[in-house]
């Protein structure tokens, strides 16, 4: 049902081969939580109202063809739309069952669901038998998407389903029109009296488009629009002209209908009527005349309330007027009013060049006007949450500023700091007492970022800058099996082991190279008690790869680098590799202040940070200001975005997407010295190792599927090999040692000089799932390739540009008696033709006699090279093999 259905389809896999009226759609994030179902409909239940038209004469129509016949697929669709609504009705009241208690499984919520399904004592369902077609379903979902225990106390995301299968028609003989599913992703609220926090409430939950049948209708209003809109002169003989040639952007008609509220569409305005026209449901033809009883405005005036920006209409009927089908459908009854809400910008369109002749009409009409305090009872707008415009509107969002949210979040912190602390919050008291003393202990600057960015050339050449080299220590950390996962015990061993050899006006410059989060990592140091009384953190900074930023939709490096930048635990941002970007540094920049308004972003330029500005946000060289870390503006923002136990359990809490993905892993594989690369061939060969982030995802699943299990996806890659620029002969005698990075498939190369010169060769890979054997083998195509083994050849594999030649040498074979040479050709004494030279066949033979001595040391040399080759690549896989397995 979630998949793309043709036209083909849709208007034949109906009822009896008829049109489809709905379509049923379940869908799952694949690797998280989120589960949703909706039900859409292809009809919109009956056209609305809509008025006199033009006939081909271009005679104004004088019988009332208003009402469109609402039979046949219309009224399937009317059922399946009611019974849709009471789902979702039923739906609602029981996500408040469950997180009020008083059901905790499925078959208490199937039991409440089919008596609140009976309460409704909808006619449309009168022949129908719920209890044995509705199917209730609640699942209890980890961040990983994998099943749990539906407990209503638990931290899990839930979901819920309930569904009313093969629905039946009112006909004589009724027909199975289907099925209607509607499905919630839901957080049970973490204290008493609290709303659930609804995930997918913001995925629209009702909506419907016309079909072929319907469209009548808005053919017919389009006809009108046209012939009005073209002349001034052209008038309708009831509602009268129009006031503006264009429509009104951006308005929304209010229904009074909790389950579809709020209509967007566009206004045209007459003089005496007006006609709303939805890009989905069709038009609906106000006649002020013929359907106006009362009318109410909010807003109106030539100068907006001050936080209010809409202006209302609300038009009170006298006389029935047709909606569209699907509002009619609904549990509630339609109100007796057309309510319109606008935005800004046509609030004061209508107030300046519509409302004064609307109410001089009905003032003369003797039409009962009367001001409105706000929107009426019992409608609803959208709220414009954003002041991003669409259109001539805000476009609604939803941001976790809203109160329900916010209550949420207010609570759950509270339950965690009492959960894993024992008490609350901290206070600014206890703050100051658990902080180290400065006199004392050690200053300790963390530098995080993830592998491959070049962080400690960077440091220490800013700490040579700074003038910190000799009094300051640096020292680095990385997990030798996971660049996701820390050790707390590993990591504080090496900050200790420093501490001797750090002066007493010093410190210490830690760089932790992984892929965790800020978070992980200033726990694993606070909140370590051996490290408490000797060392107090500074600040934290974080190295950003902006090649790695370049990747578009690469949702999970977002994530993490939102969690290596966060808010109230970063000072400062360094953005290295900026060369790649171009004219975009500017967007990255904006894009990480979004992400750490307090932090200072640095500009790296060739991997080095020299100005002096930056080099004092770097170190804060001002010794007389306090700790960064401990300021009073960072820590009231870290309590507002972390609680202590959200900070405690990061260091402890594993890669969230192992079971799905693969778990990251690393290794060191070793690598023959006598292993030589060429430059372009390595740079193919890498690139080909990692999966491109443009991939798209039915691919990657298409090909995982094939395989049978889950692809090999590279994190990074770093390398110490021997390396000449070409396959020339000058450059192949001529190898020298180089670093070697990439990520992503971007491929950099540092020579290496002095000492790292004499560096033993080798390879640090990370990712999921490595395949060593697969890893060594394309690793090893950056080599220079091997020619094939030459094979003897016969006389018919002699080609004519090869005989030509043998022919130049046929003086080493006389002709035979009685052949001669006329000039042109060979002739023998009977004058018959010879088509080549007679001694042919035996000049080809010599010929092939010493190709095959020298190609017998030219095989001899290729097998040769061959076997080197092997016993090189045998060596490094099982070296592969070996660190892949240590690395679980």
């Amino acid at each position: 049902n979630g998949g793309y259905m043709g036209r083909g389809q849709v208007a034949n896999s109906g009822v009896a081969g008829n049109a489809a009226v709905h379509f049923v759609m379940e869908a799952a994030e694949p690797n998280g939580p989120l589960h949703i179902a909706r039900t859409y409909f292809f009809s919109n239940g009956g056209a609305g109202s809509r008025v006199l038209t033009y006939d081909f004469d271009g005679i104004e129509t004088q019988q009332d063809n208003n009402m469109l016949q609402r039979g046949g697929r219309c009224a399937y669709a009317r059922c399946l739309i009611m019974a849709y609504c009471a789902v979702m009705h039923v739906h609602k009241k029981l996500v408040r069952a469950f997180c009020q208690g008083q059901a905790a499984d499925e078959s208490s919520l199937a039991k409440l669901a089919l008596s609140w399904i009976g309460d409704l004592q909808l006619d449309w369902l009168r022949n129908y038998d719920v209890a044995a077609n509705l199917e209730v379903r609640l699942m209890s979902l980890d961040l990983q998407g994998n099943m749990a225990t539906s407990q209503a106390d638990s931290r899990h995301v839930k979901y819920l389903k309930v569904a009313l299968r093969h629905i039946c028609s009112l006909d004589q003989t009724p027909v199975d029109l289907g099925s209607v599913v509607f499905g919630e992703t839901f957080l049970v609220p973490p204290g008493p009296g609290q709303e659930a926090v609804v995930v997918t409430e913001q995925i629209e939950a009702h909506c419907a488009w016309t079909v072929d049948a319907q469209e009548q209708d808005t053919e017919c209003m389009t006809s009108l629009l046209n012939r009005l809109s073209f002349s001034s002169k052209n008038r309708h003989y009831s509602m009268g002209a129009l006031v503006r040639e264009d429509a009104i952007e951006g308005v929304r008609m209010l229904t009074g209908i909790p389950e579809m509220p709020v209509v967007p569409g566009q206004l045209w305005i007459f003089q005496r009527g007006l006609i709303f026209s939805s890009a989905r449901l069709g038009s609906i033809a106000l006649d002020f005349a013929k359907h106006l009883g009362s009318f109410g405005y909010f807003n109106t005036d030539n100068q907006a309330r001050d936080g209010d920006k809409t202006a209302v209409l609300s038009f009170g009927l006298k006389s029935k007027l047709d909606r569209y089908g699907i509002l009619e459908a609904s549990l509630s009854i339609p109100p007796s009013s057309i309510v319109f809400s606008t935005g800004h910008a046509d609030r004061r369109v209508l107030v300046r060049d519509v409302l004064p002749d609307w109410l001089k009409w009905f003032k003369s009409e003797e039409v009962d006007i009367s001001p409105l305090d706000g929107i009426p009872a019992g409608f609803s707008d959208a709220e414009p949450l954003s002041e991003i415009e669409w259109g001539s509107e805000p476009l609604s969002v939803d941001i976790v500023s809203q109160p329900k949210i916010q209550s949420y979040l207010t609570t759950l912190q509270a339950l965690d700091a009492r959960l894993h602390r024992g008490k609350a919050l901290e206070t600014d008291s206890n703050v100051a007492a658990e902080r180290p003393d400065r006199t004392q202990a050690c200053r300790l600057i963390v530098v995080l970022g993830e592998p491959g960015c070049d962080k400690h050339k960077l440091v220490q050449g800013a700490m040579e800058l700074a003038g910190l080299a000799t009094r300051w220590k640096l020292v680095s950390y990385k997990n030798p099996r996971s660049p996701l996962d820390l050790s707390d015990a590993d990591l504080a061993a090496t900050i200790l082991q420093a501490l001797p050899d750090v002066s007493a006006e010093g410190g210490i410059g830690l760089i932790v190279s992984s892929g965790a989060s800020a978070a992980a990592v200033v726990s694993a140091v606070v909140d370590n008690a051996k490290l408490q009384t000797h060392v107090y953190l500074e600040r934290v900074v974080a190295i950003v790869n902006a090649t790695s930023m370049l990747c578009p939709g690469n949702v999970a490096h977002e994530a993490s680098v939102t969690a290596q930048c966060a808010a109230g635990l970063v000072s400062s941002i360094v953005l290295v590799n900026i060369e790649a970007l171009g004219d975009q540094v500017e967007d990255i920049q904006k894009r990480l202040r979004s992400i750490n308004p307090l932090a200072t972003v640095i500009r790296a330029v060739a991997g080095r940070v020299s100005a002096t500005r930056d080099l004092e946000s770097f170190f804060q060289l001002t010794t007389d200001e306090g700790p960064w870390f401990q300021r009073d503006k960072v820590r009231i923002m870290r309590q507002q975005l972390f609680t202590e136990s959200h900070l405690s359990l990061q260091s402890h809490s594993s890669d969230p997407w192992s079971t799905r993905r693969g778990l990251m892993v690393q290794a060191h594989i070793d690598m023959p010295r006598d292993v030589v690369f060429v430059r372009p061939n390595l740079v193919r060969a890498i690139r080909s190792l990692f999966v491109s982030p443009r991939e798209t995802l039915g691919k990657y699943v298409e090909e995982s599927r094939s395989r049978g299990t889950i692809a090999m996806e590279l994190g990074h890659m770093s390398a110490l090999v021997h390396m000449v620029q070409s396959e020339r002969a000058e450059d192949v005698a001529n190898s020298k040692l180089y670093m070697v990075k990439a990520k992503r498939g971007i491929v950099t190369f540092t020579k290496c000089d002095g000492e790292v010169a004499q560096s033993k060769p080798g390879v640090r890979v990370s990712g999921r799932n490595l395949d060593p054997v697969k890893l060594v083998s394309i690793l090893f195509e950056g080599r220079k390739p091997i020619s094939e083994l030459q094979k003897d050849r016969v006389a018919v594999d002699v080609t004519k540009e090869e005989r030509a030649k043998i022919l130049e040498g046929e003086a080493n074979y006389p002709l035979p008696e009685g052949v001669f040479f006329n000039g042109s050709k060979y002739v023998n004494w009977e004058g018959e033709t010879l088509k080549q030279h007679p001694c042919m066949d035996e000049m080809i033979e010599d010929y092939l006699k010493q190709e095959r001595e020298g190609m017998a040391n030219s095989n001899s040399e290729i097998s040769a090279a061959r076997a080197v080759y092997q016993v090189q690549l045998d060596q490094c896989t099982a070296s592969a093999l070996k660190a892949v397995s240590h690395s679980f």
